[in-house]
């Protein structure tokens, strides 16, 4: 469509105002090349007779009616200078950035208070689980003058509305918003806040089933529109023409989240600062069974302690993620501190001599993609952090991971999760204890520790010991497996090194959604997933723990059973030796109901037995001690 034209025909078009830095700095621009082109257009001084060759080779007819603005408005600006448009993004990515790093200092500053309060309304409300208290405001009275009231949308499980809320300076808006039973979506001013049972309901959703941010804030906004009034805000796409749209949660609902997820992490914190456990005593709270007391009865060639490692590259971050401004990204305690995984990386550069590196890779090494790193160029090109590392006990409880970024499958990863545990499980008093790892290329990593000189100690004293995972040992040579293969040597029991796989399967349902989060959304989502799963396992124990006392109740009953079945039978073997004259009434009643009495003795074992699945429970020795 042509533009204006005199002063009939069709009403001008508004023009439309840029909104953002980058806007501006387009239409600055297209400015300077409208005021360029003018310039050009006007007769220069020393040239006089130049607007006449212009007219005799261009008609110039068009421009009869129309100014020169409104000529050089129809041209289309020259391209946008990269200069301007790299400058306007940098002050975009700056401004956003202090933003960022502001609100993160804020969020710091009131988690301390809200920790407080958020745990002294949970016990007066039951944890929200009561009905009639969760909601009840529980601020005590104080004597702040002024007091301001502002906006909150409140968002709940069944009602989402729109409340004025009185606000003092004697505490945080965030303790308000707790004492009212919410969590607000800023540190400061927040003007959304979600009930914290809805928040439970999200988190125990989460653990369960990984739900998604997004679908899980649409399908509760959908809930929502049947009984509750719409939550409406600007939306002003042209300056002459107001419009407003339904408000979207996602972003109000995760920092919200990451809030309420805080409060349970300083709450894990306590607990282990108030208990002062030892390294050791950590990892017996991971995995009792293994970590606990030790069971009476171990050999000396047994390990006290079986563990597994394997890496997986599925849980990748793309290059082009969301991005925190913060430097401090904090690094959960289900993870080995990078500067660990750094010291181990310089040492291995340090000892290893530029000839050894294609010297001493042999046959099983070439077998595993990820030992020898093929896939760097193509699966690495787009990704931030690479993938994870993993070392989990013989009953498949997560002991530590390595973040591993922009590399394959490395040797100082191992050697790292090797040199920790070593150091945690090391006692000052006493002996030390004996560790068996079991991984993909496990010859691998005892040749080169050999050949290194690494853990001199350990290897002097047979503190160490080695194993292929089972279903990667056959890929091994025959002479390998012979060695490390542990269904064919003694001390694994029945370990098979591949709990790290079932773990990669657990945590398969993250990797789309931590593809494109930030650094700390995906290490904190995958130490919260772990700690669900272990809380889970022992949950399961529980279980089975409950199982075992029942059982253990059927074999006393059995035993009882089986003597009085042999007591029975051996009364019945007495009294038929004696004469029927000498017998007495009792013992001759006794000699008619005792085959009776035996075939209910023997069913009622029977039936034990079936339930118990075993025959190895029939003709236990019991308190006689004979056998029938």
């Amino acid at each position: 469509m042509r533009g204006y034209e005199g002063d009939g025909g069709k009403s001008k078009r508004r023009p439309k105002k840029p909104k953002t830095l980058k806007g501006h700095a387009v239409s600055e621009e297209a400015e300077r090349a409208s005021q360029q082109f003018i310039k050009s257009m006007q007769p220069q001084p020393n040239e006089p007779n130049s607007s006449q060759q212009i007219h005799q080779l261009y008609p110039t007819r068009h421009l009869e009616n129309e100014t020169p603005e409104q000529y050089a408005g129809r041209i289309s600006p020259d391209p946008i200078d990269p200069q301007v448009e790299n400058l306007s993004q940098y002050f975009q990515n700056q401004h956003h950035e202090h933003r960022q790093v502001l609100e993160e200092k804020q969020w710091e500053e009131v988690y301390g208070p809200m920790f407080s309060c958020f745990y002294d309304c949970a016990a007066k409300t039951a944890t929200w689980g009561d009905v009639e208290k969760w909601s009840r405001d529980w601020k005590p009275s104080c004597g702040c003058i002024p007091t301001r009231q502002r906006p909150v949308v409140l968002i709940d499980i069944l009602s989402r509305k729109e409340a004025q809320v009185e606000f003092c300076h004697c505490q945080p808006d965030q303790v308000r918003l707790i004492q009212m039973g919410y969590i607000g979506a800023t540190p400061k001013f927040p003007k959304t806040a979600f009930s914290i049972r809805l928040l439970q309901l999200h988190h125990i959703l989460w653990k369960h089933c990984a739900i998604a941010m997004l679908p899980f804030s649409k399908a509760i906004d959908e809930f929502l529109d049947n009984n509750n009034p719409l939550i409406l805000v600007p939306h002003n796409e042209d300056e002459f023409e107001e419009s407003v749209s339904t408000r979207h949660w996602r972003k109000q609902l995760s920092r919200a989240v990451d809030a309420f997820r805080e409060m349970l992490k300083r709450e894990k914190e306590l607990v282990a600062r108030v208990m002062n456990l030892e390294p050791l005593d950590q990892l017996a709270d991971i995995c009792p069974k293994c970590y606990g007391p030790q069971v009476v009865g171990k050999r000396e060639d047994e390990p006290d302690y079986i563990l597994c490692m394997d890496g997986n590259f599925q849980h990748r971050r793309h290059l082009k993620a969301s991005v925190e401004h913060s430097n401090n990204i904090v690094t959960p305690s289900l993870f080995v501190q990078p500067c660990e995984v750094s010291e181990m990386e310089e040492s291995l550069a340090q000892s290893q001599q530029p000839r050894q590196k294609m010297e001493h890779i042999d046959r099983c090494t070439e077998q595993h993609t990820a030992a020898n790193d093929t896939r760097n160029g193509t699966t690495w090109k787009h990704c931030d952090d690479t993938g994870l590392f993993g070392m989990a006990c013989r009953h498949d409880q997560m002991i530590r991971m390595i973040n591993i970024v922009k590399s394959g499958e490395k040797s100082y990863f191992p050697l790292t999760m090797i040199n920790h545990m070593v150091q945690i499980t090391q006692e000052n008093f006493g002996e030390r204890k004996k560790l068996a790892f079991l991984y993909d290329i496990g010859c691998n990593i005892e040749k080169g520790i050999i050949r290194r000189n690494q853990f001199p100690f350990e290897m002097a004293h047979n503190l160490l010991k080695f194993g292929t995972s089972v279903f990667h040992a056959y890929v091994h040579e025959w002479t390998c497996q012979l060695r490390y293969n542990p269904r064919l040597n003694h001390g694994w029991g029945m370990s098979d090194g591949e709990g790290m796989e079932r773990l990669w399967s657990h945590l398969s349902p993250l990797i789309s959604q931590l593809r494109y989060s930030t650094k700390s959304h995906r290490l904190s989502a995958i130490d919260l997933q772990e700690q669900w799963n272990r809380q889970r396992q022992m949950q399961l124990g529980a279980m089975e723990n409950e199982t075992e006392l029942q059982m253990k109740h059927q074999v006393e009953e059995l035993v009882m059973l089986e003597d009085q079945l042999r007591a029975t039978q051996q009364e019945m073997v007495e009294l038929g030796q004696t004469r029927r004259r000498n017998r007495t009434e009792a013992q001759t009643l006794q000699m008619e109901q005792g085959p009776d009495n035996l075939r209910v003795l023997e069913s009622e074992i029977e039936n034990i037995i079936h339930e118990l699945g075993l025959e190895y429970f029939r003709n236990l020795p019991g308190d006689s001690g004979q056998s029938s």
